[in-house]
């Protein structure tokens, strides 16, 4: 017969291991709720000096999750690896953003700096229409038919050339510049590919006049110079290619004032989406360097 206090001790050892097991299954079942709930958020938003993002998903990864789980109610393991999944997902696209701004107020030169500090790729719609033009493709063919005839282009053909460039890019930061300018535009690529964060760029119009009169153009590139601020290593050549720089037709001092009125009219209603959606971050100055550092403390907690 054993002595009454080694009975004792070993319903004592029975009653902890019991306890340890029910502590086992809460702790799991409570890891399976927070992964669930909390793995990834619809979206991040703070304070207009924090943090600030949206969720890449826009909600749809926390739905699959939640259809994850109803499939197999029981299965900790299937959850912690569809919350890992969607983790990566949104770490593969941390930054997609688009910088608004007038004719002018200097998104080539923040682009450019963006670029290189963040290592983000810069797609510029201008551009790849211009080199799709110039090399007479398909897609160059028709967009010309549409610009000759005074036409604009039709969202869909722009969609088309926006997506098939960001695809590209394999899940790279990336930073999009003239497109979208209609919400129509911006609903389409918000479906199909949700923005992080969108730049407007505000400079008032009289600085912009100014500075257009000492604007200087790599017409292959797109890369823009200004005699004051920005100047090119060697007066008249392109820094990149020692290319000659030239001024554009529509640098013309009334040509810019008709595209500024243009540009408020058309970009508000964008510029409105954006703002109704919480991506907008407004930046007002009259020079590149005193936009870049508030635009720069924006988006180092991005990246």
């Amino acid at each position: 017969m054993r002595p009454s206090y080694i009975i004792n001790n070993w319903e004592m050892i029975k009653n902890m291991t019991l306890n340890i097991r029910a502590i086992g299954i809460v702790a799991s079942l409570v890891i399976a709720w927070c992964l669930k709930h909390y793995w990834c958020t619809d979206c991040i938003s703070l304070d207009r000096d924090s943090i600030f993002q949206s969720c890449q998903s826009d909600g749809k990864q926390a739905d699959l999750g939640r259809q994850q789980e109803d499939q197999d109610t029981g299965s900790t393991t299937k959850t912690a690896m569809v919350g890992v999944s969607y983790s990566r997902m949104a770490a593969q696209a941390a930054f997609r953003a688009v910088i608004l701004g007038a004719p002018g107020s200097g998104k080539g030169t923040i682009s450019a700096r963006i670029v290189k500090q963040f290592d983000v790729k810069h797609i510029s719609s201008g551009d790849k229409l211009r080199y799709h033009i110039a090399n007479q493709t398909d897609l160059g063919k028709k967009v010309k038919k549409y610009l000759d005839s005074g036409m604009l282009v039709p969202d869909e053909t722009m969609i088309a050339l926006i997506s098939e460039e960001i695809k590209t890019l394999e899940g790279r930061n990336w930073l999009l510049d003239g497109f979208p300018r209609t919400v129509p535009q911006a609903e389409i690529l918000e479906s199909i590919h949700p923005i992080s964060l969108v730049i407007s760029l505000i400079v008032p119009d009289s600085v912009i006049l100014e500075r257009v009169k000492n604007r200087w153009t790599h017409l292959p590139s797109g890369r823009v110079y200004n005699i004051g601020f920005n100047d090119p290593k060697v007066p008249g050549k392109d820094d990149v290619t020692g290319e000659s720089l030239c001024q554009r037709p529509d640098d013309q001092p009334e040509i810019v004032q008709r595209r500024l009125d243009e540009y408020l009219t058309k970009t508000k209603s964008v510029i409105d989406y954006y703002q109704k959606r919480g991506l907008l971050r407004e930046f007002t100055g009259v020079s590149t360097n005193e936009l870049w550092p508030k635009i720069q403390e924006c988006i180092m907690p991005l990246l």
